[in-house]
């Protein structure tokens, strides 16, 4: 009878994984895209800001474009999200903001997600992010 039950509950831990992982599968999956998009953009801020620094803004703005295309970023940001200015006291400063709205399988419930990608460059060369 022992190996009975320990059949049972071993069967039933199975079981009850699966089902974990199948709901953790369905419900997560729709969130890897937007946060994959938000950690690969930034990367590419800094690049782009430290651009602008070096060869000036239409560069910078061509370059953000053609990563937004190439990393195919542009499903969830626009370049329209984007924003170049210069502030006297911290230097070139390029902040995306952008939003996404997540709609999750079977109960169709939508989850509105909001990223930041920032890049300062002073004059100097230090960068900062967040």
């Amino acid at each position: 009878m022992a190996i009975t039950q320990s059949k049972w509950r071993a069967g039933l831990l199975v079981t009850l994984g699966a089902m974990l992982f199948g709901f953790v599968t369905a419900f997560g999956a729709p969130f890897v895209s937007p946060f994959v998009t938000d950690w690969r953009l930034d990367s590419e801020v800094i690049g782009v800001a430290m651009d602008w620094r070096d060869f000036g803004e239409e560069k910078a703005k061509q370059r953000l474009a053609f990563e937004l295309e190439r990393q195919r970023l542009s499903s969830h940001v626009v370049y329209e999200d984007c924003t170049f200015s210069i502030e006297p006291q911290k230097g070139y400063v390029l902040s995306c903001l952008w939003d996404v709205v997540v709609v999750l399988p079977i109960v169709e419930s939508k989850v509105p997600l909001s990223f930041t990608s920032v890049a300062i460059v002073s004059n100097d060369g230090d960068v900062t992010t967040w």
